[in-house]
């Protein structure tokens, strides 16, 4: 029998992680600037990395013709995972966000989302597809080491 997690802001029973509240893994989203989207692509999940915002309780970011846009165009379920590391001290934390991507096909809404500070690393006129991940599950998990 496995235990079930403790209530957020608890401690999740079987890994003696700190569990996020809802309130916290917004703060996270809303302060980080990368994260990766995990999707299953033919057979295997693939993980990818992207520049990101977190705006109307919702993950978007830009992307060009690829992998990314086609999961959202068929508005696959999709993960996205955003985390905080620090090596010094073995610690750090994780959100995670299960949801459906869609692709961003209203002229207004990609209106608004052009004045976000979402530029990709690589900056190429083809990645201007948008891409919004309404979530239906957000948890978050912290390792202290104290």
């Amino acid at each position: 029998m496995t235990s079930e997690p403790s209530a957020p802001g608890g401690r999740d029973q079987r890994t003696g992680l700190l569990v996020l509240t809802p309130d916290e893994c917004s703060e996270v989203l809303s302060s980080t600037s990368i994260g990766r989207i995990v999707f299953v692509d033919g057979e295997y999940p693939l993980a990818l990395p992207v520049n990101f915002a977190w705006v109307e309780d919702s993950i978007v970011f830009r992307t060009g013709e690829g992998q990314k846009l086609r999961a959202a165009t068929i508005e696959k379920p999709v993960s996205f995972e955003v985390d905080r590391i620090d090596e010094t001290t073995h610690s750090g934390l994780s959100v995670i966000v299960k949801g459906t991507a869609r692709a961003v096909t209203d002229w207004a809404e990609q209106e608004q989302l052009e004045q976000l500070p979402v530029r990709p690393w690589q900056r190429q006129p083809w990645r201007q597809g948008w891409v919004r991940i309404d979530p239906t599950e957000i948890s978050g998990r912290k390792l202290d080491v104290q």
